[in-house]
């Protein structure tokens, strides 16, 4: 499971609408939580809930369109995710890889935390009454980053890291994937 969330963490694809559930996994699910926690968020931890005996299949691509029809709320920024329901998206990952995952996975997530925490900070309704300096607090507050991380964070940025890691992921879904 931690790879798997490494995996997906480190920016490849995983379309919740072409997953395929089995029944007795999704009834093991806290919606109501899981709905409370991340919001509109909430639909990979709820993957990952679901699949969390370890039985999997990850299918790359996505196979069915979505996000398509009107009223669809996933770029209006009013009604989530908020700060704090991002925050616990990457808490959620972090338990999952360090739990886990290899050193490899755990390499993945610190280096791609803080680009992340900085990227998505740019789109949260609250970030015109909250500085990004408190956000990162707050990530530092629930273990989800070190100062460490944050260092190596801001050193990624500078050398373009998320830049160099971007034209290979282009390069590969153009030759190797389908999504």
């Amino acid at each position: 499971m931690g790879s798997f969330a490494a995996y997906v963490y480190n920016g490849y694809p995983l379309a919740y609408n072409s997953v395929v559930y089995r029944t007795e996994a999704l009834k093991s699910v806290d919606f109501a939580n899981n709905d409370k926690v991340y919001g509109k968020i909430a639909d990979r931890p709820m993957i990952y809930d679901s699949i969390s005996s370890g039985k999997g299949i990850i299918l790359i691509g996505q196979f069915v369109q979505y996000r398509i029809h009107d009223g669809q709320d996933s770029q209006n920024n009013k009604t989530g995710p908020f700060c704090n329901q991002t925050l616990s998206l990457h808490k959620k990952y972090r338990d999952l890889i360090f739990s886990q995952g290899t050193f490899f996975d755990k390499l993945i997530f610190e280096s791609n935390v803080y680009y992340y925490m900085k990227d998505e900070f740019k789109r949260l309704s609250e970030k015109d009454s909250i500085g990004f300096d408190e956000y990162v607090n707050g990530a530092l507050k629930m273990g989800i980053v070190t100062d460490r991380v944050i260092l190596l964070g801001k050193f990624l940025n500078i050398v373009k890291y998320n830049f160099i890691k971007r034209v290979f992921r282009v390069l590969t879904r153009l030759f190797f994937q389908y999504s």
